[in-house]
């Protein structure tokens, strides 16, 4: 099992629905209908859960202008500085 995919540099829909506040309704129908959307980088749990890399997703959101409101994931570095 490659454990980097769990590295916080990863996000799921469900840390998409928390970092934009958004509902996961909202969520779905604006990757539906921007097909600018990132695409994942890969899957974790018996490909059921899509990841997209935080890298991507912070470039995605200044190009459409989303502000995350929940930032609650670090890169690397800063999650290992504050442990």
């Amino acid at each position: 099992m490659d454990h980097q995919l769990y590295a916080p540099e990863y996000l799921t829909r469900s840390d998409l629905v928390r970092r934009w506040a958004w509902s996961a309704m909202k969520l779905e129908k604006y990757i539906a209908s921007h097909k600018s959307f990132p695409k994942p980088v890969g899957s974790i749990g018996n490909g059921k859960i899509k990841i997209w890399k935080l890298s991507t997703i912070k470039k995605f959101e200044a190009a459409e202008n989303i502000s995350p409101s929940y930032a609650r994931l670090f890169s690397k570095q800063e999650y290992l500085s504050r442990s």
